[in-house]
């Protein structure tokens, strides 16, 4: 039996292992290719999610929160670190499938400049949808193309929107409406899998919150995030399925 827990967000930037500034001198001849996929994100078996993707990713997974304190948002993918569920052999996100926008903004991230304190825009140079020859400039006439403004401010709003969903997820921690969590998924093989270290809204405890703490989180309109997670639920009959028809082929 494997168990796999939603763990504390990874240090950012999430799925980068080299970042780097983008540069004009060092990155000049250099192209993106949008069409090389998400492979880069075929371990990941949880995703954090900013809180305006909430109503989206409420349609093809369920939205959980980690054990950590303070307890953050994320959507379940696999039931095993290294397997995502929804990303193929090719690196094809799953047709239909919500792509979160922190996967989407890969391989550009902001990173802070220690030298002169300031923050630009960084990117994985050796990520495999970047290359000399395919895709689109990252510069044209030694200036950024319009593709890497877009990015900079792709990547600002995906910051900003899980700096919220981690500030909701802390709100309804201290709310005590947050219950601990645990499925195991068995194989007809005899393959099995425990998905734990999560948490989850108990509707109960969500209506016993008091008017005081309901109003304020219907004035930071967190009240749709909320019943979106609650609905993510009638996800893990399909994701359940998916995880069986894994352990089937893998086992």
């Amino acid at each position: 039996m494997n168990d796999i827990a939603a763990e504390t967000l990874p240090p950012q930037p999430l799925f980068h292992t080299r970042v780097v500034p983008v540069s004009v001198e060092r990155h000049a001849g250099l192209r993106l290719n949008r069409d090389a996929g998400f492979g880069f994100a075929a371990g990941a078996a949880t995703m954090p999610v900013g809180l305006a993707e909430f109503e989206a990713a409420a349609n093809s997974y369920p939205i959980l929160f980690t054990d950590s304190t303070p307890a953050a948002p994320v959507v379940l993918l696999g039931f095993r670190d290294g397997w995502n569920l929804f990303v193929g052999e090719t690196g094809a996100w799953m047709t239909g499938a919500y792509v979160p926008a922190i996967a989407r903004a890969f391989p550009f991230a902001i990173i802070d400049d220690p030298v002169s304190g300031t923050r630009q825009v960084g990117f994985e140079p050796d990520a495999a949808c970047i290359s000399p020859t395919t895709g689109l400039p990252l510069f044209e006439s030694g200036q950024p193309a319009a593709l890497v403004r877009e990015a900079v401010a792709f990547c600002e709003a995906v910051e900003a929107d899980l700096a919220e969903a981690a500030a909701f997820g802390a709100a309804i921690e201290a709310g005590g409406v947050l219950q601990p969590g645990e499925a195991t998924i068995s194989a007809q093989g005899g393959a099995s899998a425990r998905i734990a270290g999560y948490r989850t809204v108990d509707p109960a405890r969500l209506a016993a919150v008091s008017d005081a703490v309901c109003l304020e989180w219907r004035r930071r309109n967190w009240l749709g995030p909320l019943y979106a997670h609650l609905f993510s639920a009638a996800n893990w009959t399909p994701f359940t399925e998916l995880a069986i028809a894994q352990l089937n082929a893998r086992q």
